[in-house]
């Protein structure tokens, strides 16, 4: 299987709710995707997909969403409105805790596939998410 694979970067802001660690406490930190794609067939140019256009579309949505922003678990919405009301940011909710891993799984199974909908017969078949330089998440599929 031939697949390419882009990396963009971005900082953040969470907490980790029910969590006996330091990651209880509002934490910046920076995050990078590394996002790896397959085709079924490569186009007339000899590619799977131009590089630019698959990275301008995740950072584009990580840009609008996760970057410089707050990433919380919905069920953290008080504190999230409080920020919201003081600062004026847009908090961004996940269904569950902003684990490296729910991040994850939520941009590989959910948002991937949206992004790249109009590219037929192109898939997201790994996805890493590095929670710092030296640990990282990766899903496949």
């Amino acid at each position: 299987m031939l697949a390419i694979t882009v990396k963009i970067e971005f900082a953040a802001a969470k907490r980790l709710l029910g969590y006996e660690g330091k990651c209880a406490f509002l934490h910046g930190y920076r995050h990078a995707i590394e996002a790896s794609f397959s085709a079924e067939n490569l186009n007339d140019a000899g590619m799977a997909v131009d590089f630019y256009a698959v990275r301008k579309l995740l950072q584009d949505w990580v840009d609008e969403n996760w970057d410089h922003n707050l990433i919380l678990n919905a069920k953290d919405k008080e504190l999230g409105d409080s920020i919201e009301k003081i600062t004026s940011q847009k908090i961004f909710y996940l269904a569950e805790n902003p684990t490296a891993e729910n991040m994850a799984e939520y941009l590989f199974q959910k948002i991937c596939p949206e992004l790249i909908k109009d590219y037929i017969g192109l898939k997201c078949v790994k996805l890493r998410l590095y929670d710092n330089p030296g640990a990282w998440v990766e899903i496949s599929g």
